[in-house]
């Protein structure tokens, strides 16, 4: 009798256990931020981490921002060039078009005003070929596409939302473009929205004004990705949720913690008030995400591409009632 029930048993949990070993996610999304690049082909580490999408067979990339170091047309050519080399014609595996989801950061906007910038070209170049100044004309030469500030694309049935940055503490028109393509999004999936800066009251790092922050709460199964502030994936902070989910996207370039110690309370010694722990070396870290989607979850995995390590995963159900990631838990 007891041999029966255990094979009854099998035979009802093994099929469960194959189905989920088996589930292919409906979309899977390559996630970076920050990849500050330079020269065509140097920055070995952003072709690897598009060569490892590429290999994961993604539907879709999204570049949260600081594309470019210095914010001038070259280097927009050169990740454009990049880009293309590992996705020639936007075309992944087996010639399958894989969709481009990317944002402008500050350095795309303001990089030409920075130290490095003013060291490396001539004032006559950065005055003639700032990417703020002409972010239209070089997004449509580039990347082949017309430029909106905001906007949406669709995915495999899923809706990404984008915004970009323009050097202001606020999205302008961010209410207005909500107003309008809100009533049509999904209430019973994620809906993906990038921008470079973190929304305020969500990841505590580098954020904007809270203008974002208004208008996405009132859509509670919006997952936003951001950057800027090149935090690790492995700091728990980097992933939010309150009435939405906010994601800190880290960066390929370098990492940091953001008081460079561990622990940043301090003690009193004779010199004064000094850390109780080391400064930690962090700039080999370049940090990205692979996103897979499921009927009833978001799965991303975490990826040092320095180390060729997997830093595990964040499992996001698509029941909103549902915050494993609440600060309050």
């Amino acid at each position: 009798m007891k041999k029966r029930l255990l094979i009854l048993l099998l035979l009802a949990v093994f099929p469960v256990f194959l189905a989920g070993k088996t589930q292919k996610p409906d979309i899977k999304v390559g996630i970076l931020s920050d990849v500050h690049v330079r020269e065509h082909k140097a920055d070995s580490i952003f072709i690897k981490a598009l060569e490892y999408f590429k290999g994961c067979d993604v539907d879709a990339v999204m570049l949260v921002g600081d594309f470019t170091n210095d914010g001038t047309e070259d280097q927009l050519e050169n990740i454009a060039k990049d880009w293309f080399m590992v996705f020639p014609d936007d075309k992944g595996r087996r010639g399958k078009k894989v969709e481009r989801i990317f944002v402008y950061g500050n350095h795309e906007m303001e990089g030409t005003t920075y130290k490095e910038a003013i060291t490396r070209y001539s004032q006559e170049y950065l005055d003639a070929h700032r990417i703020a100044d002409h972010k239209a004309e070089y997004w449509e030469k580039y990347w082949h596409e017309p430029f909106d500030s905001l906007y949406k694309k669709e995915v495999k049935g899923y809706v990404f939302l984008a915004a970009h940055y323009n050097g202001k503490a606020e999205t302008p028109g961010m209410k207005e473009f909500f107003d309008k393509v809100g009533p049509a999004l999904p209430k019973d999936k994620p809906v993906f929205y990038i921008q470079h800066k973190h929304p305020k009251w969500t990841i505590p790092w580098a954020t904007d004004n809270g203008n974002s922050s208004r208008v996405l709460r009132d859509y509670p199964n919006l997952i936003c990705f951001s950057g800027h502030c090149h935090n690790s994936l492995t700091d728990e902070k980097s992933i939010w949720q309150g009435k939405v989910t906010s994601v800190n996207t880290a960066s390929l370039k370098r990492l940091g913690t953001r008081s460079g110690h561990e622990n940043t309370k301090v003690s009193k010694n004779k010199e004064g008030y000094v850390p109780q722990m080391p400064m930690h070396y962090c700039w080999d870290g370049h940090q990205g995400m692979v996103m897979e989607v499921f009927p009833d979850r978001v799965v991303l995995r975490r990826y040092d591409f320095h180390f060729d390590e997997y830093l595990g995963d964040w499992v996001i159900p698509n029941d909103v009632s549902r915050r494993p990631y609440d600060p309050k838990v």
